[in-house]
């Protein structure tokens, strides 16, 4: 499963696709410290449903991200780098695509691994991954 420092890669990954302006009235979450260097790109993720925070007022991300999710964040990607289209169920393009395998369906955990493989797949970094 996805789980701490990769729910912050992906709240990362976000920074890079979006500079949307957060809406947390309370300035963000209280285990999500003011310096972190991603903490407003948290606080999008979060108010944008990307990211289920534990609570309004606690991040705390040591919790899986479902295959629709990751499915979302690289079809953002995709768009964005690539010029793919965005299909209406990222999920469904994803699986399509290869960029992630089906798995247990679209509410199914994602691991770490098939994340990153989804990721090196749409950069087209497959050759380099191999090499090094």
């Amino acid at each position: 499963m996805v789980r701490g420092r990769s729910t912050f890669l992906a709240a990362a990954v976000m920074a890079l696709l979006s500079f949307a302006p957060s809406a947390l009235a309370a300035g963000g979450f209280s285990d999500v410290p003011p310096g972190f260097w991603a903490r407003q790109q948290i606080k999008w993720a979060a108010n944008n449903g990307w990211i289920t925070p534990s609570s309004p007022t606690a991040f705390k991300p040591h919790h899986s991200v479902s295959r629709l999710n990751a499915s979302r964040v690289l079809a953002r990607i995709a768009f964005k780098v690539k010029g793919v289209p965005e299909d209406p169920d990222p999920f469904a393009q994803a699986v399509a695509a290869a960029w992630i395998p089906e798995g247990a369906g679209p509410t199914g955990t994602i691991t770490q691994l098939e994340f990153d493989r989804g990721l090196v797949r749409i950069l087209g970094l497959a050759h380099a991954a191999t090499a090094l």
